[in-house]
């Protein structure tokens, strides 16, 4: 069985929005852990690479687009499921738009590269 085929879009967008939700209510803590300690985070890093193509068609039809949400952590999210094929530059540390958009750059070509 194939296990990508697990892995669907309905189910990826329930913990996406799950995971915006834990974000949404913890907007005022200075601590990042807060943000990706989170059953929703968790269970897309376990789905694996099949999310990535859900989780990017997710940005770019701005679903689940809170200002303090998932996507400010997006860049942990990538950086979890596809490890050594995702690299932060390090001189974008902290700089959460950068590393969005980084991120969403990354996506997409991660994306095409499927087809």
């Amino acid at each position: 069985m194939d296990l990508d085929s697990l892995v669907n879009e309905d189910e990826v967008n329930l913990n996406i929005q799950y995971w915006d939700a834990h974000c949404q209510l913890r907007i005022n803590s200075s601590n990042p852990r807060d943000y990706i300690d989170c059953e929703g985070f968790r269970n897309l890093v376990e789905m694996g690479k099949p999310t990535l193509p859900f989780i990017y068609k997710a940005i770019k039809t701005g679903k689940f687009d809170g200002e303090y949400g998932w996507r400010n952590w997006l860049g942990s999210l990538v950086r979890n499921i596809a490890r050594d094929e995702f690299k932060i530059p390090k001189e974008m540390a902290g700089k959460v738009k950068e590393i969005r958009e980084y991120t969403i750059n990354w996506l997409e070509n991660y994306v095409k590269n499927l087809a």
